[in-house]
């Protein structure tokens, strides 16, 4: 399955509200849930790693990147 297909599936069905993933990094990064709990854990990940804007747009070339060579 691709990265756009897992996103688009995750998206046609989120994650119920009582999911236990809900308040998780998976939930944010493999679920594409954007509620305010996983929106809250992946800030405190990026801060707890050292992340910055540099780091981020390394990171999102490098899984782009990923994602071409597999399609």
């Amino acid at each position: 399955m691709s990265y756009q297909q897992a996103k688009a599936r995750a998206l046609a069905n989120p994650l119920a509200p009582n999911d236990p993933r809900h308040g998780t990094v998976n939930g944010y990064s493999n679920c594409f849930c954007r509620c305010e709990r996983c929106r809250a854990v992946w800030r405190r990940y990026i801060q707890r790693k050292g992340w910055n804007r540099e780091h981020m747009r390394r990171y999102r070339e490098d899984m782009r990147q990923q994602r071409t060579s597999h399609d």
